[in-house]
C-alpha cells in the first residue's frame, strides 16, 4: 500500500522534467530561428573589414543603418548546451533596461554585469541577443562575459568556446585576451586543447600579457616551447619583462631561445634584454655589467648602456664609456654608441671623432658621419668637413662623399 502511493510522487518530476526538456527545446529552436532572422543582414561580411584579425566595430551614429558587428546566430544549432535556468527571464529584463541608459561608463558597466550574470545562467539565450548591444562595445562586452563563462562554467564554456572557434577565431582571440586578464593560466591551458586554432602563435600572443604579470616564468616556457612558430615579438616582451626581474635568467633564457632558432638574431634579442634594463634600472645594469663574463652579454650592456646616456647628453655617455677603453669589447661599443647618434647628433658625434686614437674606429665612424649629415645638412658638413687637418679622418669622410 505504501508502495502505491509513493510511486506516483517520484514519477511525477521525472514527468515534469521530461515536459520542461520538451518545451526548452522548442523554446530554443523559436529563440534560433528569431536570432538568424535578426542577422541575416550583417553576417556577411565586407572585403577588408577584418584584415586585423579582429572584427572590426562601426562607429558610425545617426546614419540611418544598422551597425554591424560579429554574430552567434548561426551558432545556435550548434549551442544547445543546458538551457535558461529561473532567473534567466528576470536576468534578461535586467540587461534589456541597462540598454535604456544614456551612454556612458555607467551604461557599460551595466551592460557588461547584465550580460555576463544572463550568459553564466543561459548562455545561448543571451548570446541570441547579443547584437542588441552597441555596436562599438559589442566584441568587448562578449568576450568579457565568455571570460565569465569559463571562469564559473567552465565545461559549459569549452562546449560554447569549441563551437566558436570553429565559427569564428576572432571571437577566441577576444574571450581568450578578457580570460587573461584574470586568469592567463586558464586561457593557455584552452589553447593547449585547440593547438589547430593557435598554428601562428595568435592565441598565444593575446594570453602572453596576462601571463607575464602573472606568472613570467611560466609565459617563458611557453614561449620557448614554441621554437619557430614564436613571433620575435613574443621573445622581446618575455625578455624585457624576465631583465626587469631577473637580469640573469633573463640573459639565460634568450641564449636558450637563439639555440632553438633558425631565424633570430642572437644581438638584436641581447640587446632587447640590454635595452630594457638601462632604461629601468641603469645602476643595475651596470653592475651585472662588471660581474658578467660572458662576452657577448658584456658587449649588449656596454652599448646599450652608453646609447641610453646619449639620449641626455653624448659627451656624458662617452665619458661613461671611456671606462672600458682597454676591454677588448670597447671599440665594438664605441662605434655602436658613434653610429647611433650620427644622424641626430653630427655635430656631437664630429667633436668627439678627433679624440680617437683607435685610427680604423675613427675612420669607420668619419665615414658613417659622412654619409647620415650629408643627407641632413650638407652646408653644415661641408663647412665642418673643410675645418678638418690633412689625416686619415678628412680622408674618410672625403671619400663619403
Amino acid at each position: 500500500m505504501k508502495l502505491h502511493i509513493v510511486l506516483p510522487f517520484l514519477l511525477a518530476p521525472i514527468a515534469g522534467v521530461l515536459i520542461g526538456v520538451q518545451i526548452f527545446e522548442g523554446t530554443e529552436d523559436a529563440a534560433g530561428m528569431r536570432g538568424s532572422e535578426k542577422n541575416s543582414s550583417v553576417q556577411t561580411q565586407p572585403a577588408g573589414q577584418q584584415a586585423s584579425g579582429l572584427p572590426q566595430a562601426s562607429t558610425a551614429s545617426g546614419s540611418g543603418q544598422a551597425p554591424t558587428g560579429f554574430a552567434f546566430a548561426d551558432l545556435m544549432s550548434i549551442m544547445r548546451k543546458g538551457g535558461p535556468g529561473v532567473s534567466a527571464p528576470a536576468l534578461q529584463t535586467s540587461f534589456e533596461a541597462t540598454l535604456q541608459q544614456p551612454p556612458g561608463e555607467n551604461k557599460t558597466r551595466a551592460m557588461q554585469s547584465a550580460f555576463n550574470a544572463w550568459v553564466i545562467e543561459a548562455p545561448a539565450e543571451a548570446l541570441a541577443h547579443m547584437d542588441s548591444i552597441p555596436a562599438e562595445e559589442r566584441q568587448t562586452i562578449v568576450a568579457n562575459a565568455l571570460a565569465a563563462l569559463a571562469q564559473q562554467r567552465p565545461e559549459t564554456f569549452a562546449s560554447y568556446s569549441k563551437a566558436i572557434g570553429q565559427e569564428t577565431g576572432t571571437v577566441i582571440a577576444a574571450t581568450l585576451g578578457a580570460m587573461s586578464e584574470s586568469n592567463p593560466a586558464e586561457a593557455l591551458a584552452w589553447i593547449a586543447q585547440y593547438p589547430n586554432l593557435d598554428a601562428k602563435g595568435e592565441l598565444t600572443a593575446v594570453v602572453l600579457p596576462g601571463l607575464i604579470r602573472s606568472n613570467v616564468a611560466l609565459a617563458a616556457q611557453t614561449v620557448a616551447s614554441m621554437t619557430d612558430r614564436a613571433p620575435v615579438s613574443l621573445i622581446q616582451q618575455v625578455a624585457v619583462s624576465y631583465a626587469q626581474h631577473d637580469p640573469a635568467q633573463a640573459y639565460q633564457w634568450v641564449n636558450q631561445v637563439i639555440q632553438e632558432r633558425s631565424d633570430a638574431s642572437p644581438a638584436q634579442l641581447l640587446n632587447h634584454v640590454s635595452s630594457s634594463l638601462a632604461a629601468s634600472n641603469p645602476a643595475e645594469a651596470a653592475k651585472y655589467l662588471n660581474r658578467t663574463d660572458d662576452p657577448a652579454v658584456r658587449k649588449s650592456l656596454m652599448s646599450e648602456i652608453a646609447i641610453r646616456q646619449g639620449q641626455e647628453s653624448l659627451t656624458t655617455a662617452w665619458n661613461w664609456l671611456s671606462q672600458y677603453n682597454s676591454d677588448p669589447l670597447y671599440a665594438e661599443a664605441a662605434q655602436d654608441l658613434l653610429y647611433r647618434w650620427s644622424y641626430t647628433k653630427p655635430e656631437e658625434v664630429a667633436r668627439i671623432l678627433p679624440t680617437l686614437t683607435n685610427q680604423e674606429l675613427q675612420a669607420a665612424a668619419g665615414t658613417r658621419l659622412s654619409l647620415f649629415w650629408q643627407q641632413r645638412d650638407q652646408a653644415s658638413y661641408q663647412a665642418w668637413l673643410a675645418s678638418l687637418p690633412p689625416g686619415s679622418l678628412k680622408e674618410a669622410a672625403t671619400l663619403a662623399q
